[in-house]
């Protein structure tokens, strides 16, 4: 099979690729298709081998019925490598442009495998990108849902305790080692259960 040399994290790398094959690039650079025609004992056949930038290890290698089919996949994996760029443009524009977090807002986080935790934060400090929280206390307000499980809200007028902990923050919302927090309001209750 011949080979193609591409460049990845600074690093030289090898791609094979089938032989006698056409090179379709994408526009933008994010990827590159090969397809190669071949004459079967009953019909023709597009075989294609795709990667994105400059991978080394192909994305897909796949055959067709007819080379149109071929180029259409190929056109596609561009489409979905494009949206795929845009999307994570989005979230990094959306991530570095700050939150709207107040400080003395309440965030809650909803978290747990077996059971539901919910955890309540004071915010005491706020910059850009980030928030300071300090544990502030919650209450059951309703019994069982079922069995083992109510509803919590957070204690407003409780006091914060604990050591205090930086957090990313975006938009209305708060990331947590485990899952995602947002802002809570003194009428809004979270679902919670436990193990006896």
């Amino acid at each position: 099979m011949p080979t193609e040399t591409v460049i990845h994290a600074g690093k030289q790398l090898i791609r094979w690729i089938p032989p006698s094959a056409t090179k379709i690039e994408d526009p933008n650079g994010f990827g590159v298709g090969y397809i190669v025609l071949s004459d079967g004992p009953s019909r023709q056949k597009a075989i294609v081998m795709a990667f994105a930038g400059n991978a080394s290890k192909h994305s897909f290698y796949e055959s067709y019925r007819d080379e149109d089919r071929a180029r259409a996949r190929v056109a596609e994996f561009f489409r979905n490598l494009a949206d795929h760029k845009n999307r994570v443009a989005d979230r990094r524009a959306e991530a570095s442009a700050g939150h709207s977090i107040k400080v003395g807002e309440i965030i809650s986080n909803s978290w747990g495998y077996d059971q539901t935790n919910v955890d309540f934060y004071r915010v005491v400090k706020v910059s850009k990108n980030f928030v300071w929280l300090q544990k502030n206390p919650g209450k059951m307000v309703t019994g069982g849902e079922g069995p083992m499980s109510g509803r919590c809200k957070a204690d407003f007028d409780g006091t914060p305790t604990g050591p205090i902990e930086m957090h990313r923050a975006s938009g209305r919302n708060v990331t947590f080692k485990h899952g995602s927090g947002s802002v809570t309001t003194p009428t809004e209750s979270h679902y919670v259960s436990w193990y006896a």
